[in-house]
């Protein structure tokens, strides 16, 4: 077990920041009330009534309040003996639609007509009112309440069905981390709780700032079991970003990139070949065998003492020792030669900066990005640092100490 189990507990954090364009919300309210007028007159207090959407809401989100302007058309008209009295106006009605999110991701929702303020006064186009205009759009918009705020909190939650979103995010998520493969090391996570500051508006577009808590591990199988995460609202994300990720390699992967190693050194203008790479480690030693095919065939046997300095973020073989059986009595000629050579390009090699290593494979499939829903979606990764590492029976084990790392997603 690594030594700072407690700090890969304390930081877990993937930091992300969605902005998704007012105009979504917007089209989404207007939508919702269009389909709630009806098309025809309604009679309120003997006034044959007709309300007209006449543009679209603007949005404001402020913490767990979504604030609508809906501008509205107001025309009404009613008998007065041999005569029909009209008029029309326009006024802005002012709603205010307050959410909450539960820990299971239930979204809930409540609104209310606030106020309304004209944007014309209202016009009599024949005869008289035994009532104030005021009056009667007072009455016009308590009639009218109900199917007006029931039409938008069924509609945020039929368009906004949050454990849906969540779900498809966090998929697509692991999907864009699984293109992240070395010699078939992948990166798993699983998300335990997912943590929300207050929405606010910002250049037309609603904010969601906060972190998914998680477990982070490079490794070759999936160790994880699928859970959705709870979600908790803070007044402010304390974390700063920082995750940390455990790397667990198995020795059957250090075998291939022992070999790939060899087979990428050339001798005499020709490519080295090696297979069968055999790597057996304990906490104090590390063994390899490998069969050489080129440019002679001959067993090599390493051995040494891996160490890791955290102070420089090296890892170093002590005591590395290579030694060589030729398979033949010609190939034992140049063994000598190849040997020195292997022990030189292993050496030349040594230490190896692992913060650089993992930079560089992080660099070459960076930034991620990926598209869920309407969603655009990059992945990003500032400084990647090993901050532990040790050698076991099954291998290398570390944990890695990943900063600013965040998910940025956009929604027009």
């Amino acid at each position: 077990m690594l030594k700072n189990d407690r700090q890969d507990k304390q930081h877990k954090m993937i930091g992300f920041v969605f902005k998704v364009t007012n105009n979504a919300l917007e089209r989404l309210v207007h939508d919702a009330i269009l389909d709630a007028l009806p098309d025809h007159e309604l009679e309120v207090s003997g006034f044959s009534i007709n309300l007209k959407v006449l543009g679209a809401p603007s949005i404001q989100a402020d913490n767990k309040t979504i604030q609508i302007s809906l501008p509205l058309g107001v025309g009404f008209s009613r008998q007065a003996g041999l005569f029909t009295v009209q008029g029309h106006g326009k006024i802005h009605v002012k709603i205010a639609s307050r959410f909450d999110v539960s820990p299971d991701l239930n979204l809930t929702t409540k609104s209310a007509i606030e106020d309304h303020i004209w944007l014309e006064k209202p016009v009599i186009d024949f005869g008289s009112l035994d009532i104030t205009v005021e009056k009667l759009v007072d009455l016009i918009l308590k009639h009218y309440h109900d199917m007006i705020v029931h039409s938008i909190d069924k509609g945020l939650k039929t368009k906004f069905s949050l454990s849906s979103v969540v779900d498809q995010l966090l998929e697509s998520l692991r999907n864009d981390l699984n293109k992240f493969s070395y010699h078939g090391l992948k990166v798993f996570l699983q998300p335990s709780e997912i943590i929300v500051e207050p929405i606010y508006n910002e250049a037309g577009k609603m904010v969601f700032r906060g972190g998914i808590s998680t477990s982070l591990v490079c490794t070759l199988n999936n160790p994880f079991e699928p859970i959705r995460p709870s979600l908790r609202w803070v007044d402010n994300l304390l974390n700063d970003n920082l995750s940390m990720m455990r790397l667990d390699i198995a020795e059957e992967v250090i075998s291939e990139i022992v070999c790939e190693f060899i087979n990428k050194q050339e001798y005499g203008g020709e490519a080295l070949e090696a297979r069968e790479c055999k790597v057996d480690f304990s906490p104090t030693k590390m063994d390899v065998v490998l069969l050489l095919e080129k440019p002679i065939k001959a067993r090599v046997m390493l051995k040494g003492s891996p160490r890791y300095n955290e102070a420089e973020s090296k890892l170093y073989i002590d005591k590395l020792d290579i030694d060589m059986k030729a398979s033949n009595i010609i190939y034992r000629l140049t063994a000598p030669l190849v040997n020195r050579f292997l022990e030189s390009s292993f050496e030349e090699k040594l230490p190896v900066a692992v913060d650089s290593v993992i930079k560089e494979q992080i660099s070459a499939q960076m930034p991620l990005c990926f598209q869920t829903g309407a969603m655009e979606v990059n992945v990003v990764v500032g400084k990647v640092s090993v901050v532990e590492m040790k050698f076991d029976d099954a291998g290398l084990k570390a944990l890695v100490k990943i900063e600013d790392f965040e998910v940025r997603g956009e929604m027009n």
